[in-house]
């Protein structure tokens, strides 16, 4: 067997366009998934924020009364 040379874009089969479109769509969903979670992450962070400096808001009020 002779050792495949690599093949031009004008050369690419069929099969090749649609392996190359099928990594192109998981690769876009992907990063779309890892931006979903970086967006939950961030609304998580913000919630247990607000929550934090609501305790710590009533826990001092409570203690100057």
């Amino acid at each position: 067997m002779s050792p495949q040379r690599p093949k031009l874009p004008s050369e690419k089969t069929a099969q090749d366009l649609a392996r190359d479109a099928g990594f192109q769509l998981l690769v876009g969903q992907m990063r779309q998934a890892r931006a979903a979670q970086a967006r939950f992450a961030g609304r998580m962070a913000a919630a247990f924020t607000g929550a934090g400096i609501a305790a710590v808001y009533l826990v001092v009020s409570s203690l100057s009364e």
